[in-house]
């Protein structure tokens, strides 16, 4: 049976940054947490094969994506 996962991106700032409102189409990348909670995505989705991933050509969305079928293809993260 065919699964459907949808993730969102990661965190774009961090605990005591300085926020601003920040539109779809900011192309902002992870703060250091954004990148920790995509490796956390990778390794829950370890066991997990991907037949296919799509995401926005959006930075954030790209760095989410590359880590969690990173570990499935070699990629470079």
């Amino acid at each position: 049976m065919a699964r459907l996962i949808i993730v969102r991106h990661g965190n774009t700032f961090d605990k005591g940054d300085t926020v601003t409102r920040v539109g779809g189409r900011t192309d902002l990348p992870l703060s250091a947490s954004g990148l920790a909670q995509a490796d956390a995505l990778a390794n829950h989705f370890a066991d997990t094969r991907f037949v296919a991933a799509f995401c926005s050509p959006l930075m954030r969305t790209r760095q989410t994506a590359r880590a969690m079928i990173g570990m499935h293809t070699g990629a470079p993260a």
